[in-house]
């Protein structure tokens, strides 16, 4: 019978198995051949001040109506929206991806074939920029909530523009910016620099889980546009920065960025491809028989 292993040697033993699996990924970063144009400040200030103005015009414009429009929506259509909903929360948008970034960092990648391996780096590569963009939005967001203080439609008297700014303690009854609207917006965005049908999905995705806010009378529509708005900028920023440093995307001399799945596209190609890959994955996880604990 194999003898316990501390916890100290286990933790020992993973934190090399990190180390190596960032040797890994760091290996197949291909950095951008040419130098990353800045965007400068007048742009920055054109991008803001546009989405600025759109917000606001929606607000004077739609708030209002659309929330008195609320009282006479069909019951059908309330809980089709609220079903709908769900899909914008922001832990199942987050949580997996983290977690295949860990799974694939806790694996020993010496025990497969290189190009498996190189494999899974690309796919943790991707997951690893669907993580940041959700989790630094949603950061964001929360952040915004409070400062701004605008009160959700069940909360309002006789007006749409009712805020309580900087009151820390009643984050759930604030409503601007739309956290739902703003998570799905940056992983559009991401689905955005791949093939047509996930850019096609992406998008629609993200609008009707935005538009789903306002139905179910949780948000205005000018707090999903703000939502809309920073999702997109952020992923954008996050995007652009993993692409000139190689990881998860690539940009081409011509400035265009794409998904960086070279090596899975060329498994594809393969019949069964999936069903080595995966395994692979496994097999990387498993304790080292020689020893009886990871190595």
């Amino acid at each position: 019978m194999t003898d316990p292993v501390s916890p100290s040697t286990l933790l020992a033993v993973y934190s090399d198995r990190v180390r190596r699996s960032w040797r890994m990924l760091a290996s197949y970063r291909q950095r951008s051949r040419r130098t990353s144009p800045r965007i400068g400040a007048d742009r920055v200030a054109v991008v803001v001040l546009g989405g600025a103005v759109l917000i606001f015009v929606t607000a004077l414009l739609f708030d209002a109506r659309l929330f008195a429009a609320l009282d006479h929506q069909p019951d059908a259509s309330e809980a089709f929206f609220k079903w709908i909903t769900q899909f914008g929360k922001f832990g199942w948008l987050l949580i997996p991806p983290g977690l295949l970034v860990i799974i694939v960092a806790m694996a020993d990648w010496r025990q497969v074939g290189q190009r498996n391996a190189a494999a899974w780096a690309e796919i943790a590569a991707f997951a690893s920029v669907i993580f940041m963009v959700v989790a630094v939005s949603g950061l964001l967001t929360d952040v915004l909530k409070p400062l701004v203080g605008r009160l959700r439609p069940p909360f309002v008297g006789d007006t749409v523009f009712e805020f309580a700014p900087l009151v820390f303690s009643g984050y759930a009854n604030f409503s601007f910016p739309s956290g739902h609207a703003t998570t799905m917006s940056a992983v559009a965005v991401v689905l955005a620099f791949g093939p047509t049908g996930w850019r096609t999905v992406g998008v629609v995705a993200a609008l009707v889980v935005a538009w789903s806010r306002v139905m179910v009378g949780a948000h205005f529509p000018s707090d999903v546009v703000a939502g809309l708005f920073i999702g997109a900028s952020v992923s954008y920023l996050i995007v652009r920065a993993m692409a000139y440093g190689g990881y998860g995307f690539r940009r081409a001399l011509d400035g265009r960025i794409t998904w960086r799945f070279g090596v899975v596209n060329r498994l594809r190609r393969h019949r069964g491809w999936l069903s080595a890959l995966l395994p692979a994955l496994w097999i990387a996880l498993r304790p080292a028989p020689a020893s009886g604990i990871p190595t």
